[in-house]
């Protein structure tokens, strides 16, 4: 049985709006402790 359209769409939605939290989760992490990590070099060094 093929998934229906609006259910595949649903899910991709899902997976999107999963990653931009986690995205924003990590990016929230590192404003707390400034170290130099690795999400640093995404934002650029503002030190």
């Amino acid at each position: 049985m093929k998934l229906h359209p609006f259910a595949q769409v649903a899910q991709v939605a899902l997976i999107l709006v999963a990653g931009i939290l986690a995205a924003l989760a990590l990016t929230l992490a590192d404003d707390c402790r400034v170290s130099g990590n690795t999400t640093t070099i995404f934002k650029g060094d503002r030190r």
